[in-house]
């Protein structure tokens, strides 16, 4: 959708009243969103939007934290008690 956005100013399309857009569902596993899952796909679309930035924009650099956070998502997971692994989110 925004690669057709982008064309359709770089063409002066700007007038353009409707545009179609099909889409198809299809079912996949996904996991259960848990806070830890759920801020680590933040984390990872960060990142991924940080890096776009990067590409686009001359001088821009940012410090990436997701092998970091991954690991401690890992520790989070993997913890048994469950203060202990309250203790690690809040850590992080």
């Amino acid at each position: 959708m925004t690669r057709l956005n982008r064309i359709a100013i770089e063409e002066v399309l700007e007038a353009v009243k409707e545009l179609r857009q099909d889409s198809t569902v299809i079912g996949t596993n996904i996991h259960y969103p848990t806070n830890n899952s759920l801020v680590y796909d933040c984390i990872k679309e960060r990142e991924r939007l940080l890096e776009h930035f990067k590409e686009e924009l001359d001088g821009f650099s940012y410090e990436g934290y997701k092998a970091k956070w991954k690991g401690t998502c890992f520790k989070i997971n993997e913890e048994r008690d469950e203060e202990k692994g309250v203790k690690l989110f809040k850590k992080r």
